[in-house]
């Protein structure tokens, strides 16, 4: 039972590596929960780390306050924009 256990836990962490790609910019909307969540990503930057994991910030700003200048936006890094998806199911627009 532990061979199998720890083979599934590889499995996950191989998914979710693979899964695990910067946003784009553009519309993301959400597929969980009862209040749906329209969020543009507006710009993605990358810092560069010679030999380190890849780390980004995301700005962001809810669709509905987009051109509201009065309404400022989320800049988030890279655990907290993979936190975000997973826990809202956030999928790109085209």
């Amino acid at each position: 039972m532990g061979q199998a256990k720890q083979q599934g836990s590889g499995d996950k962490q191989g998914a979710k590596a693979r899964k695990r790609m910067p946003p784009t910019p553009g519309l993301y909307v959400s597929t969980k929960g009862d209040k749906p969540m329209r969020l543009v990503v507006e710009d993605v930057d990358f810092v560069d780390q010679k030999g380190a994991e890849l780390m980004f910030y995301v700005s962001t700003i809810e669709e509905a306050h987009l051109n509201n200048l009065n309404k400022l936006g989320d800049e988030l890094d890279q655990d907290q924009w993979y936190a975000l998806e997973a826990a809202h199911g956030l999928q790109r627009q085209d």
